[in-house]
């Protein structure tokens, strides 16, 4: 069983991804909502997110989008999702 949460994503074409366990995810990530993005923010800037991008950590992974529309529907679907787990 995959103990972890895979988000992928593009840049310039090429496919990655980012990753956290799930216990980390659900207890120690806080959804933010900016003007801007809706973002998973760790906690005490925790660096739980893996990425293969720059294979490094980081304190958080965040969705961009300008419309309010979808930061609020992202910000409660991701909410839910975690729940879920």
């Amino acid at each position: 069983m995959n103990t972890s949460v895979y988000f992928n994503f593009f840049v310039d074409g090429d496919n990655y991804s980012s990753s956290i366990k799930i216990a980390d995810l659900k207890k120690y990530v806080t959804i933010n909502v900016t003007d801007s993005e809706v973002k998973l923010q760790c906690n005490n800037n925790q660096k739980l997110f893996y990425s293969t991008f720059a294979d490094a950590t980081y304190d958080n992974f965040s969705f961009n989008t300008p419309d309010n529309f979808y930061k609020t529907k992202l910000s409660k679907l991701l909410s839910d999702f975690i729940k879920a787990l």
